[in-house]
């Protein structure tokens, strides 16, 4: 069925959304005249979180049960949905950038680089990202396609970010951290919705419908979005990268007391062009990619008594047009857990999963896989137990063991500790080993380029060093053309992690959260020279991807919470990162593994309720270098996001963002190997219509 699904929406033009939303200012404004009559008192005050509702904030990715956060041996943090409507985020990468310690940079008008705790990449490898406990992380490539990802932004109810190793839970590749995106149940987006922005860089529109029938609650949804083209860092001009994308999509909640059943399905589609380090090479310069993703997926939660049973199904397809290759694949994924309480102060939570994922990537003389056609299994079994030693102090012991196809079983353990010293202090620490399979990319890639600007100067050492005495001298602009070569023999990156956290509320209005990490990698995926070979004008190399290298990652992360007034929150968030690689050939490592973080993040941001109407958010943060990238590194800046917001009547709010405020454009990150040109994101001007009824 899926497969079929292809073949409904290849057809399917995305440049129709275009003259869509040039339409849409006409309807801003008649939502504007009927509605201001209306005018009513009904900001979306801050008081509506208090801080003593933030300590006891639910979480449910730390133990896959619901826990107050006070309680919580993690590094976690929860953005709000109240957040992520008042910071003027556009996309979920972008509302990402409010939790401390995740690393968001965006490369171009459609791609972005997201990760937590270092190693930050398009394709991060380290990181696991859920929908609603539905994992979007791609096995072919090893990361997620966040262009694919356009959930209806106020119908997420909250993203949870686990800073840390979740894989005793969540499985191989959540070794730094654990996304998971979870929406409001059916049951509470009832009425309509229109949110319409308009922008000289990016224009949205976003619809919901719900209703309900007896214990039956439903709702559909639709999301367009429309991005312009970001600026070619070498040149100055256009990079020809703009998106157009929409998602399709429904969500069913049957509920019978604490029983519930949700069943949820969405197509995304996205048509965009951008030039890639190689584009030139394949004739694909400025041409248009469609990118097409389908899912359905089907929870079943039963409450028996004091335990807890649930049953999750899904089903998901996507295709994708890259420079140089067409791939598609399906993934299919079932998962059982059982949560059951035993001798009064233990709860133990147990489950198994499966996946499977088929895909075949037609390509290029640049770029293909041997064989073609992939498949891959994975089986796993959990067990996560929580002992209340005293009712002070609180333990919890779990163990994963998967099972990934042909390359090894990891065992993936986690011991944690609570320990509540009075009401208003709790410490927390942990000691677990997570596992990162290589993706299938990784094992079975041919890959051939000109050598990016940034290794010149090292390669060509490289090979004066390897030439006798009395040889030809090389000439500085010598033609030097690389192969990377897949290793099928790729083994598991393992990591020990040890943590140590605090949280602190001396004041009913202040609140201090600290955690520090310090991680232990082995095995770290890098490149290993295989040959030089001279051809016409330069030479042609040919590397190897290989486990080359170790490394020690540690840092601080910090957030803290302040409202003086009733009407103002102030919030500052700060980490910083120490990396350190070790392997045999640490140039190449540090320009994969160590440069590609920043060493420290800081931001601060101001919730103000001027009155009962209008209202103003500022945010001002810094991100600082990106070594990776040499001679093209990004630099460090700081720059700022505002949003004033007017709540026209209960119904409607009108809001005026600005984006990246204190930069016309800004470079914020250059992939390594195969990537976008370096392109630099203009600033983001747009008015906002939120109606709802």
């Amino acid at each position: 069925m899926l497969n079929n699904m292809q073949e409904c929406f290849d057809g399917v033009s995305m440049r129709l959304y275009s003259a869509l939303m040039h339409s849409l200012w006409g309807l801003v404004a008649c939502l504007i005249l009927l509605l201001v009559p209306r005018l009513s008192l009904s900001l979306d005050s801050l008081t509506e979180l208090d801080l003593e509702d933030l300590v006891n904030l639910e979480v449910t990715s730390v133990s896959k049960r619901v826990q107050p956060l006070s309680d919580t041996p993690a590094a976690v943090y929860v953005i709000s949905s109240m957040e992520i409507k008042r910071s003027g985020a556009t996309s979920v990468p972008d509302a990402l950038r409010l939790a401390p310690g995740v690393e968001v940079a965006k490369l171009n008008s459609s791609i972005w680089a997201v990760s937590i705790r270092g190693m930050n990449s398009m394709y991060s490898h380290h990181l696991q990202v859920l929908v609603d406990g539905r994992s979007v992380y791609t096995p072919l490539y090893g990361g997620v396609y966040w262009d694919l990802v356009m959930p209806m932004l106020e119908d997420i109810d909250r993203i949870e970010v686990i800073r840390g190793p979740g894989a005793s839970l969540w499985g191989v590749n959540a070794v730094n951290g654990v996304i998971n995106i979870i929406t409001k149940s059916a049951e509470l987006t009832q009425g309509q919705r229109i949110v319409v922005a308009v922008g000289h860089q990016e224009n949205h529109f976003r619809v919901r419908s719900g209703a309900r029938s007896g214990n039956l609650f439903y709702r559909g949804y639709a999301v367009l979005r429309d991005t312009e083209d970001s600026v070619d860092k070498a040149s100055g001009k256009s990079a020809g990268d703009e998106m157009q994308g929409a998602q399709l999509g429904g969500r069913v909640d049957w509920v019978n007391g604490k029983e519930r059943v949700v069943i949820q399905s969405g197509i995304s589609a996205v048509d965009k062009s951008y030039n890639h380090t190689f584009s030139e090479r394949i004739g694909q310069a400025g041409e248009r990619f469609n990118n097409l993703s389908a899912t359905v997926s089907g929870l079943w939660n039963k409450p028996i008594e004091n335990d807890d049973l649930q049953l999750q199904l899904y089903a998901d397809y996507v295709k994708r047009d890259e420079p140089g290759c067409t791939y598609s694949a399906n993934s299919y994924d079932l998962d059982i857990q059982y949560n059951h309480a035993w001798h009064g102060n233990n709860r133990v939570t147990w489950g198994f999963h499966y996946r499977y994922f088929d895909g075949e990537l037609d390509g290029s003389a640049i770029y293909e896989l041997f064989p073609s056609q992939q498949s891959l299994d994975i089986y796993s079994a959990f067990i996560q137990n929580e002992h209340q030693f005293t009712p002070r102090l609180t333990f919890v012991t779990g163990l994963k063991i998967e099972k990934i196809a042909d390359i090894d079983t990891a065992w993936q353990p986690t011991l944690r500790f609570n320990y509540r010293f009075s009401n208003e202090l709790s410490y927390w620490g942990s000691a677990s080993i997570a596992a990162r399979a290589p993706a299938i990319h990784e094992r079975y890639v041919r890959f051939t380029n000109e050598y990016p600007e940034y290794l010149r100067e090292y390669t060509l050492q490289f090979i004066r060093d390897l030439l006798p005495p009395g040889s030809a001298p090389i000439p500085d602009n010598a033609v030097l053309v690389g192969t990377l070569l897949g290793n099928e023999n790729l083994k598991l990156e393992t990591t020990t992690t040890y943590e140590l956290g605090l949280r602190w509320q001396p004041a009913d209005n202040f609140f201090f959260d600290v955690s520090g990490f310090y991680s232990l990698y082995a095995d770290l995926r890098g490149l290993e020279q295989v040959s030089w070979e001279p051809i016409a004008g330069g030479f042609l190399g040919t590397v190897m991807t290989a486990n080359t290298a170790d490394g020690t990652f540690y840092g601080i992360e910090v957030a803290t919470e302040y409202r003086p007034v009733v009407n103002l929150r102030l919030k500052l968030n700060f980490n910083a990162l120490q990396v350190a690689i070790k392997g045999d050939n640490e140039l190449l490592a540090a320009e994969f593994l160590e440069g590609s973080s920043p060493s420290s993040q800081i931001s601060f941001r101001t919730y103000w309720d001027i009155n009962e109407v209008y209202s103003l958010n500022l945010d001002v943060y810094y991100v600082d270098d990106i070594k990776s990238g040499g001679n093209t590194a990004p630099s460090g800046y700081a720059d700022a996001n505002v949003r004033f917001a007017w709540q026209v009547a209960p119904e409607l709010n009108v809001s005026l963002n600005v984006l990246n405020a204190f930069h016309d454009q800004r470079f914020e990150y250059q992939e390594t190997l195969i990537g976008p040109q370096p392109t630099e994101i203009k600033r983001s001007v747009y008015l906002q219509v939120d109606w709802k009824h």
